[in-house]
């Protein structure tokens, strides 16, 4: 199948989700799984790249037989390298592939493309459409999910996959997800969830060796190995637990200061903010790339992070988007200098000021997210590893890009209408106090040693609350 993608390493990255896993990290990985019995099964890589799995597999296991597929026709120089009679490697979209009438079960392993499913619903629309149809999934934004759907739909029972994915598909809490999770769980037996992102070097997110065996489980909850507990399937899916998807009915994504451009430096006041603003966008004021660090510094420091890196890219993209606003958007002296046009936002716990006003949505770049901020109570929506707990109220609005995790807010006003109807049961069968107290509730639990413990754990999760009690002291 000719491949019409660029040569150019990062666009392969964004459009076919490439990663190649390093051979020291297919050896720790196989680590993993040292008490597989290998016999009688064929090996499956679904995107082979560079090779790396494949060889090791050949150098080191004796399947039944070898297969390969990559949709990169840059790879020939491994199928040339490769060739053998056990082998069978080929340009070919693991989307075209079946192996439901094989004689053998099969062993898969593999790293499926870190994208969203765009560009396979281009290619593939038939077969993500079939999945979407049978599934009853809607709106993933990870391509691994139908990576997933596809394996079970295509293999013979007792087939053992372990696919390194996205930590995200089993933990985000939205009815997306949540969906995917309870048709995985019907399909599927899952062995095991193991933390790997110690494993790889520069992928910002956090990844696990998933490993399930292509069959119906005999029990709907049951133990798995995760990481290196034995835990219930409940457990780690929330069974047990309120998410904040449980608790409210709606939250939003804080806004994005594009590019930083709207957002005010570390310590700058809003009166030099607002006096910034107003110089940049002046019509008589030429924005040029020597002179945009300068124009976007206070006390000599960008508050972008990739200006600091004086990022020649970034420069040159942030230098365009000033010029186009200011080329097209006729009443830019006006709206700047208005200042009801500047907001407070929480930017890491600290209060910073941005730029805001409605004529900007018209630009090709994210602005506003939150369309009615106000007062708020927030907390980290999509956590990783590494990312920050914060948790507070902002009197207008959040930063979501304040932590590696990006924030979601909750208006404080009509909280009692914006509470589900499980939980509102649950709260006033646990506790006499109002539902305003709610929030407060949320910041106790995010301090408790029953959040520390459960972090700890089940190594990051998604904020969430015991369902069967109020924590004492409250």
């Amino acid at each position: 199948m000719k491949n019409s993608v660029s040569k150019n390493t990062a666009n392969k990255k964004q459009l076919l989700g490439q990663y190649n896993t390093p051979i020291e990290t297919i050896e720790k990985l196989f680590g993993l799984n040292a008490d597989f019995d290998y016999s009688n099964y064929d090996f499956v890589e679904p995107s082979f790249g560079s090779g790396n799995i494949l060889r090791y597999v050949k150098n080191n296991y004796n399947f039944n037989h070898i297969y390969g597929f990559e949709i990169d026709e840059e790879y020939q120089w491994v199928i040339d390298e490769l060739r053998d009679k056990n082998l069978t490697l080929s340009f070919k979209n693991f989307y075209d592939v079946d192996f439901s009438k094989n004689n053998n079960p099969i062993f898969y392993f593999g790293n499926p493309p870190f994208r969203t499913p765009n560009e396979s619903s281009k290619t593939h629309t038939k077969v993500i459409k079939k999945l979407k149809n049978t599934y009853s999934i809607k709106a993933i934004k990870e391509e691994a999910v139908f990576f997933i759907l596809h394996t079970i739909d295509i293999s013979p029972k007792n087939s053992h996959v372990y696919y390194i994915l996205p930590k995200t598909i089993f933990q985000n809490p939205t009815k997306v997800f949540e969906g995917f999770r309870d048709i995985f769980k019907k399909t599927v037996t899952l062995k095991s969830i193991i933390d790997i992102e110690n494993f790889f070097e520069n992928v910002d997110q956090d990844l696990v060796l998933c490993h399930f065996i292509c069959e119906k489980p005999n029990n709907q909850d049951y133990s798995i190995k995760y990481n290196n507990d034995e835990v219930l399937l409940s457990d780690i899916w929330y069974d047990d637990v309120f998410t904040y998807n449980d608790i409210f009915k709606k939250t939003y994504l804080g806004s994005v200061p594009t590019e930083s451009i709207f957002l005010s430096c570390k310590n700058e006041s809003l009166e030099n903010f607002k006096q910034r603003m107003e110089l940049i966008f002046n019509e008589n004021t030429i924005v040029t790339e020597d002179n945009l660090i300068s124009l976007l510094s206070y006390n000599g420091l960008p508050h972008l992070g990739e200006l600091k890196k004086n990022n020649q890219s970034k420069i040159n993209t942030v230098t365009t988007y000033i010029n186009d606003i200011k080329n097209n958007l006729l009443q830019s002296n006006e709206i700047f200098s208005d200042i009801n046009n500047y907001k407070v936002i929480t930017h890491r716990q600290e209060v910073r000021f941005y730029f805001r006003h409605e004529s900007l949505k018209k630009y090709g770049f994210v602005y506003l997210i939150n369309p009615n901020p106000g007062e708020s109570f927030y907390f980290t929506g999509n956590p990783t590893k590494i990312s920050t707990d914060y948790f507070g109220y902002t009197t207008y609005d959040v930063n979501r890009n304040s932590s590696p995790g990006a924030l979601r807010t909750v208006p404080i006003e009509d909280i009692e209408n914006n509470l589900t109807d499980e939980f509102k049961t649950f709260w006033t069968t646990m506790t006499k106090k109002p539902f305003t107290d709610v929030f407060e509730y949320l910041l106790y639990v995010s301090k408790s040693d029953w959040w520390i413990k459960r972090k700890k754990r089940l190594n990051k999760q998604y904020f969430s609350i015991p369902k069967d009690s109020i924590l004492e002291g409250f």
